[in-house]
């Protein structure tokens, strides 16, 4: 996003950025809430108000991640090397869309996985690093340079999407969206 924000600022000077990660529930209350004039998220919960419009901006692969420590960790070869793991789950809040998706990419390796939900990505993240649980997430998740997990490519692909309110205006928001979609979409994770 840096190179998105400064094109911003410079086509914008009097244009005031911020960027904000927050629970995946919390982002269209935000938007409706007028606390973003944008998101960007996994494509699940932003089509309940007809007033904001969803623009679909890229597919993003899934990943399996697990500690470069993990007592298995040099032995894995299927997502079936897992079935005696906790599989992490980033939302503390009930939301059956999550526990169905990992249930569901489990269901043909054979087994029903143990599932412990947690507060938030980044303790989702700390307790796979210590091999306290495995999870699965979109590449965006995992930062390129993390040296303590190790991603396994999944039969699996993420759909994200850009929303906005249809009545928001703001020329720096149009200037921040003509330059995000204007990205190839590997260049987004």
């Amino acid at each position: 996003m840096p190179g998105i924000v400064k094109k911003v600022q410079e086509a914008i000077p009097t244009a005031k950025i911020m960027l904000a990660c927050n629970e995946l529930l919390n982002l269209e209350t935000m938007l409706q809430k007028n606390q973003a004039d944008a998101i960007i998220s996994l494509d699940i919960n932003v089509h309940t108000t007809p007033n904001i419009e969803i623009m679909p901006l890229a597919s993003v692969p899934g990943l399996l991640i697990y500690s470069k420590n993990h007592p298995i960790a040099n032995n894995v070869s299927t997502p079936a090397d897992f079935r005696n793991e906790v599989f992490l789950v980033p939302m503390a809040r009930e939301i059956d869309f999550i526990v169905n998706f990992v249930n569901s990419f489990v269901e043909p390796y054979g087994f029903i996985p143990k599932i412990f939900r947690v507060d938030n990505i980044g303790t989702m993240i700390a307790n796979v690093k210590n091999g306290i649980g495995v999870a699965i997430v979109d590449a965006w998740v995992v930062d390129k340079n993390e040296r303590d997990i190790i991603a396994m490519p999944i039969d699996i692909k993420y759909n994200i999407v850009a929303a906005r309110k249809k009545e928001n205006d703001n020329p720096a928001l149009a200037a921040f969206l003509k330059e995000l979609f204007s990205l190839p979409c590997e260049a987004l994770y």
